[in-house]
């Protein structure tokens, strides 16, 4: 995990960092290693984030992200771990930055996966934790890109009243 979390750092809004790990066959190496069996949530978690980082602000990693079935993967390992925790988290994460300059070719393919209906099953599952935060920035994120994408959010997502009652215990101290 602690070279997932090194190359993820070294990703971050990196467009070149990122055209490079994904010539060197990064996707492939992602696609191994969410398709193995039995490592830690937080290995799953780790290759979920720099898959997102590939995604920041790199079209053709988008893409090659995309062409693996990375998002189809996600979704699996969410439902394998019941929609809360660290792989919750990677999995919101790499749907917000697949949302970037996304194309309608690439909202039917999210769609394919249930990526969009596997993040609001994680902010409507989700006791109030850091999952449903970050299921909540990208059912944000979601309703800002596209019009139907803002109405599915509002109608799937939960609704306004819902989100407020889930941050308002998160604000309290």
């Amino acid at each position: 995990t602690a070279a997932l979390a090194a190359l993820e750092a070294a990703l971050r809004l990196s467009p070149g960092n990122q055209d490079v790990v994904v010539a060197m066959g990064a996707v492939r190496m992602l696609f191994y290693l969410l398709h193995s069996d039995g490592h830690a949530e937080d290995l799953y978690a780790g290759a979920l984030r720099v898959a997102a980082c590939l995604c920041e602000s790199n079209a053709n990693s988008r893409l090659a992200v995309l062409s693996a079935g990375l998002a189809e993967r996600s979704v699996r390992l969410v439902e394998r771990f019941r929609f809360v925790g660290p792989v919750a988290q990677g999995h919101c994460r790499l749907v917000q930055s697949l949302l970037v300059g996304m194309k309608a070719e690439e909202k039917s393919r999210l769609e394919a996966a249930e990526a969009f209906a596997t993040v609001y099953q994680i902010f409507d599952t989700s006791p109030p934790t850091a999952s449903t935060l970050e299921a909540m920035a990208t059912l944000e994120q979601l309703s800002s890109v596209d019009v139907a994408l803002q109405t599915e959010a509002a109608c799937d997502g939960g609704g306004l009243f819902v989100c407020a009652q889930l941050v308002e215990p998160l604000t309290q101290t």
